[in-house]
């Protein structure tokens, strides 16, 4: 006969099954789509600000933000098609606001909450529909399993990266490029971190990151959060992601015009915006005055000139001005807001923009230290056009000759890479390492007898 020990050990272990496989067949994961729209106060006027989708796990609570509105929900299923959803609204700035509630969603009914303060006294209106899915694709990174992320800290920023991967190799000199552009928006933007940002580097696009724009990057001012696109294909850091959580969490919610576009503000964004002057594809200005989900193609676009002309803006009238447009400016007065802040009219102020451009001549100091940080992570194809553009400038100069062949190398264009380091040694510059990257070149280039 069993004893009553083992009937007690097999039934603890028959106990344990069950929970394990019940926890794992209850599991629910629900698929929500949210818009944010802003709304005027006598409801004539309306205009999506965002929208997103994510996927969110039954009990366990989500944050999502759009808009200058973060969304934290924690979803129950109570019945097939009722969803116990506790949702908490906080908005940004001086009108804060936080809304705690509880509602029961039917699934893949739309719920709207209205009349949430927003600027000028008009209103964000919010739209959410859930419905029941299938865990999301990339979810192989869960943020809170410390065995497949890994973390270090700089002084502004808890640096977090995939075990292994690019950014895990990487982290360092990431982190020392986004502590470089720190110090410049502190010192030319008042932009500044009381406390350290979760910075993630990420492999690929997890559910967890609120990917804003296909610019590579997201933000969750609430949770102080910034997520990076790293990898090989795209390696998104730069001023960029910082200055947009920093212009969130300090100045308040702003058009994306006017955020992305100041978050640029070390970009080197008139560089590139004369780039695109040259080529015949500046786009007008007022094309980018809606949020930035409605850019499109021209995003990029969109990115480059924004900054370029905020830039010039601050530039010109100094940044108390810009804080002050900032600070009032919202998507539904935007255009008169210009007007109203600069006694210009938006389109005149293009115009001096536009001539500005014309007249503007990149110096080294312009875009070396940007250069010289993109060059550190290599990331080659995007810093190539800066070390060309200098050694047009100082052809005869040994550091920015090496740094254009080493591009040129790296990015497989050997004959290039060739031609520039035999004019070191030409100038007689060359170097140990210069004759060994020849050697290379040659190689690659299949010419042994060289």
């Amino acid at each position: 006969m069993m004893s009553i020990r083992k009937a007690r050990g097999l039934s603890l272990y028959s106990l344990l099954l069950f929970l394990v496989f019940s926890s794992q067949v209850s599991a629910v994961t629900f698929r929500a789509e949210v818009q944010i729209l802003a709304v005027s106060a006598e409801g004539s006027a309306a205009m999506q600000l965002a929208k997103g989708e994510f996927f969110c796990q039954e009990g366990q609570r989500f944050s999502w933000f759009g808009g200058g509105v973060t969304l934290r929900i924690t979803p129950f299923l109570l019945e097939e098609n009722i969803v116990q959803t506790d949702l908490e609204i906080i908005t940004l700035g001086s009108q804060r606001l936080t809304r705690l509630l509880r509602e029961n969603l039917k699934l893949r009914q739309k719920f709207t909450l209205k009349e949430i303060p927003a600027k000028s006294g008009d209103y964000y209106r919010l739209e959410i529909i859930l419905d029941l899915a299938e865990k999301p694709a990339g979810a192989g990174y869960p943020l809170e399993d410390t065995t497949v992320w890994g973390v270090d800290e700089s002084v502004h920023f808890l640096v977090h990266f995939v075990r292994g991967s690019l950014g895990d190799y990487d982290w360092n000199p990431a982190a020392s490029l986004l502590e470089g552009m720190n110090r410049l928006g502190k010192d030319d933007l008042n932009l500044y971190y009381s406390d350290k940002a979760d910075l993630y580097l990420c492999p690929a696009k997890i559910p967890e990151g609120i990917w804003q724009s296909p610019s590579g990057f997201g933000v969750k001012p609430s949770d102080n959060e910034i997520f990076i696109l790293y990898n090989r294909e795209q390696r998104a850091v730069g001023p960029r992601p910082i200055n947009v959580l920093a212009f969130y969490k300090l100045w308040g919610y702003a058009p994306d015009f006017v955020v992305y576009g100041a978050s640029g503000y070390h970009a080197n964004p008139h560089f590139e915006a004369k780039r695109l002057m040259e080529k015949g594809r500046l786009a007008p200005l007022k094309r980018f005055l809606v949020p930035i989900h409605s850019w499109g193609e021209e995003f990029e676009n969109g990115l480059l000139q924004s900054a370029s002309f905020i830039r010039f803006l601050i530039d010109s009238y100094g940044i108390t001005r810009f804080r002050t447009f900032y600070e009032r400016s919202w998507d539904l007065n935007l255009e008169s807001c210009f007007d109203e802040i600069y006694g210009e009219d938006f389109s005149r102020l293009e115009k001096d923009w536009r001539l500005f451009l014309k007249k503007y001549i990149p110096t080294k100091s312009d875009l070396g230290l940007f250069a010289e940080r993109l060059l550190f992570i290599r990331n080659y194809e995007q810093v190539l056009p800066y070390w060309e553009y200098m050694y047009r400038l100082h052809p005869d100069h040994d550091d920015i000759s090496y740094k254009l062949a080493t591009c040129y190398y790296s990015l497989g264009d050997y004959s290039r890479a060739l031609k520039v380091y035999r004019n070191l040694k030409a100038l007689r510059h060359s170097s140990t390492q210069t004759a060994y990257m020849v050697g290379n070149a040659l190689l690659q280039l299949g010419d042994l007898k060289s």
